[in-house]
């Protein structure tokens, strides 16, 4: 949790990293190093995601050929908005 202080409240942001390999939508070619096949995976993966929605939280996905400064910055983006938002309530 990355912890920001304004007047007497804190704001709190979590970000969770999960790196690990998982097939891209209809990479049907892709091969799990345990056995378990691209529709159990895929599966699986497509049901963590919705909890994750349900529950409030963005959803967002980094393949390995991507460019991990943009997502980083990005992710600042959103970080600031939402200190945005929560600074408007607060005052």
């Amino acid at each position: 949790m990355f912890p920001s202080r304004y007047g007497n409240r804190s704001l709190y942001y979590r970000i969770t990293a999960r790196l690990s390999k998982h097939p891209k939508e209809n990479d049907t070619e892709w091969k799990n190093p345990y056995g378990a096949t691209y529709e159990q995976v895929y599966k699986s993966d497509n049901m963590k995601k919705q909890l994750a929605i349900t529950k409030g939280f963005d959803y967002n996905i980094v393949w390995s050929d991507e460019n991990l400064n943009e997502f980083i910055e990005m992710m600042k983006g959103k970080i600031n908005e939402k200190r945005s938002i929560n600074l408007q309530t607060i005052t």
